[in-house]
């Protein structure tokens, strides 16, 4: 009987542990900063540049939203491809942006050259001047790190509007 009453809570905390990381409530934090009106630059400027940096390799995308699409002639929709990683402690990593036509494979049409940044704050400036006009309505997805064993993630979508500002921001799902 003692065995059962210890199990339930034992198991909670096995399951709810993974949510709990400060990855996992950086995640959280950058959603809850995410307002409407806000441009892409003001987005990361918030809180999703630190979750990039704080999980040390990954990538958040948005894509032209389907009643905007085709976007041109040769062209259905622009990807913005946005990534950090940092390869080993001793690298200060590094921040890459990509605007692909299409699909964002690294061998697809880009519409802009790719550029990296060495620093949050450079990265940031480059949002505001060269990137804020290509986030216009899109739809961004920002996946939580991974709460089990086996890949199990949260994530939240925001979308922007015409003029590259946030018009929704999802629930956490």
């Amino acid at each position: 009987m003692v065995l059962k009453w210890l199990y339930l809570p034992v198991l909670v905390l096995i399951t709810s542990g993974c949510t709990l990381t400060e990855d996992y409530r950086s995640f959280s934090k950058s959603h809850g900063k995410i307002h409407k009106e806000m441009l892409l630059s003001e987005v990361f400027e918030q809180s999703l540049a630190d979750y990039l940096i704080l999980l040390k390799t990954k990538n958040i995308t948005g894509q032209t939203s389907i009643e905007k699409q085709p976007v041109s002639e040769t062209c259905e929709r622009y990807i913005l491809d946005i990534r950090y990683s940092r390869a080993n402690p001793t690298n200060p990593g590094k921040f890459d942006v990509y605007v692909f036509c299409n699909i964002n494979l690294l061998s697809s049409k880009q519409m802009i050259p790719k550029q990296s940044f060495a620093n949050k704050e450079s990265f940031l400036k480059a949002l505001s001047t060269t990137y804020d006009p290509w986030a216009k309505s899109m739809k961004f997805k920002v996946a939580s790190p991974p709460k089990f064993i086996g890949g199990v993630y949260d994530h939240y979508e925001f979308t922007t509007n015409q003029r590259a500002m946030v018009s929704n921001v999802s629930s956490i799902d």
